[in-house]
């Protein structure tokens, strides 16, 4: 059972590249071609860096050198494993055919174990997009790179990364028996991006700190002392790394590469032992419905009642824009990525000593990408499964214009918080008087309406509509196509309001006079911004209605 299901994805995958025409066999070479020219450019890049680190003759960088392979390893490890949590769910619960094989005149041990090969080859294809480059920078480096070497290292990766995704998968079965299938995969990319938005924060904070030599040397030193007992422990990451890390030439690596290939055939057999048991129980018993937390149709109250003063049609389109974003747990973790450059780019610009002489309320201004980042990253979130879903309102009486000014409204109501959050962030690092504070804040909530109304009114004007659309939300195209007019828009607000504070302090013209018509172009600008995609929009949806 197990090899005639490899060889359907190995001829799968084949068929792909060599037997496909046209646009398809484009789709299917340009990952493989992009996946080589990445790894490529990691492997340069990585090898000019650990040039210069094994060159240094302190003993600090010596000692980070030998351990290096396992600190990455040890930090891959538990990527794999969230990854492999993920992965599990999607191949051993909501994949289609999962069904098809569990009712077989076959074992469900059997299907673990087929499955399982196919999410290491897709954790290891991810992995070894990096792993792979950075191993090889590593051993031409340090001068051990040899055929050897190689085939060692590489069965090393391979056996390292089929542990955390064996560990992963069975944690996935047993978290199943609590959770949906798609609330856990929530939860799970909910954690990793909390994860990412935190380490994001934390090597930045690092590097602000490393610009002072003796912060230098003191996490030189702290980095020594973590890295000593993570390469010498009893785990899988300190047995990769010290296989990585030792030439040719010595028995050590290969008594670590056989604890690996131990504990993975330990992991994969306490997989199939739990898939095998768990199926006695019911294995898709546990992708029941997640209960409804309040009866359809009831009265809103709270704080949804304060938005009575919308229209009905708009209203009722804000509040299921709000609830939808409210259960879609990773729709609300994909916030923190913004909020996370919002705190590195404060960090940066704290350290600009150039910008004391400029007003706070222009420098503020520069928050500008950084709203409209957030303003899109909600709109993406209003258009999530859209696609479908917006022919039943279409048919309606309520029209294109109360749909799009519903997720106009949503926009503005999650992204304005959020803005003045960064303003008073921004307003601790930087202190502003009473009239700066007055005009960034005024400043703030204009660019706001513009940019939800670009991010909503591209949305709009380029989502694909059709009974059968993906659940995605915004294309790439189409972001970028958004972030390029949120940034235009930026610069012609930016631009007056810079052109009056020089006219003010180099030209002596009248304050009220320069910042008055600053003021006028800067809603004049908003105002065509926030109505002209926005009114594109709508006439497309228009059409599609007729």
């Amino acid at each position: 059972m197990i090899a005639p299901l490899v060889r359907v994805r190995i001829r799968s995958f084949r068929n792909a590249l060599v037997r496909t025409r046209g646009s398809e066999r484009i789709k299917a070479w340009v990952p493989l071609i992009a996946s080589v020219v990445i790894g490529s450019g990691v492997g340069l890049f990585a090898y000019g860096i650990f040039k210069l680190l094994f060159e240094s003759p302190t003993p600090a960088a010596a000692a980070i050198a030998d351990s290096l392979p396992a600190l990455g390893l040890a930090a891959s490890f538990w990527i794999l494993l969230i990854s492999g949590i993920s992965v599990g769910i999607g191949s051993l619960y909501t994949g289609r055919e999962i069904g098809l094989l569990l009712a077989a005149p076959i074992t469900a041990r059997g299907v673990f174990i087929a499955k399982f090969l196919d999410m290491t080859a897709a954790n290891g294809a991810m992995f070894g997009l990096m792993g792979v480059p950075l191993v090889a920078a590593y051993g031409a480096a340090r001068g051990f790179l040899s055929a050897e070497y190689a085939l060692r290292g590489l069965l090393a990766l391979g056996v390292f990364c089929a542990i955390p995704t064996a560990i992963g998968a069975l944690l996935g079965m047993f978290a199943m028996r609590l959770l949906p299938a798609h609330r856990l995969r929530e939860a799970m990319a909910a954690a990793g991006l909390v994860a990412l938005a935190g380490g994001y924060i934390a090597v930045n904070v690092a590097l602000h700190r490393m610009r002072d030599p003796s912060l230098a040397i003191g996490a030189a030193d702290h980095l020594v002392r973590i890295a000593r007992p993570t390469a010498e422990g009893f785990t899988p990451w300190a047995w990769a790394g010290e296989v990585v890390s030792t030439a040719s030439g010595y028995p050590e690596p290969y008594i670590k590469l056989f604890l690996l290939i131990v504990t993975a055939i330990l992991a994969v057999g306490f997989g199939s032992a739990a898939a095998e048991a768990l199926y006695l129980q019911g294995w898709t018993a546990a992708q029941e419905a997640t209960p409804r937390s309040r009866p359809a149709g009831a009265a809103p109250g709270g704080w949804e009642a304060a938005l009575g003063a919308l229209s009905p049609p708009v209203r009722a389109f804000v509040l299921k824009d709000i609830r939808s974003i409210a259960r879609d747990v990773r729709q609300l973790s994909l916030l923190l990525m913004p909020i996370a450059v919002v705190v590195v780019y404060l960090l940066n610009l704290n350290a600009v000593s150039a910008l004391e002489t400029v007003p706070h309320a222009l420098v503020s201004l520069t928050l500008l990408p950084l709203v409209g980042m957030i303003a899109l990253r909600i709109a993406a979130s209003a258009f999530i499964g859209e696609g479908s879903a917006l022919w039943l309102p279409l048919t309606s009486p309520n029209g294109p214009r109360a749909i799009l000014l519903g997720k106009l409204f949503y926009t503005i109501l999650l992204t304005m918080p959020l803005s003045l959050m960064t303003l008073l962030v921004f307003g601790a690092f930087q202190p502003m008087t009473l009239a700066e504070w007055t005009a960034a804040a005024g400043s703030m909530g204009i660019a706001v309406t513009a940019m939800s109304g670009i991010a909503v009114g591209i949305g709009g004007r380029f989502m694909e509509v059709s009974p059968d659309a993906s659940r995605g939300g915004l294309s790439g195209v189409s972001r970028l196509l958004a972030v390029g007019i949120q940034g235009v828009y930026g610069v012609g607000i930016a631009l007056p309001a810079a052109l009056s504070w020089v006219a003010v302090e180099r030209f002596q013209i009248p304050a009220p006079l320069a910042y008055g018509t600053a003021t006028a172009v800067i809603l004049g600008i908003s105002a065509l911004a926030l109505a002209l995609p926005v009114a594109m929009a709508i006439r497309r949806l228009e059409r599609l209605e007729t």
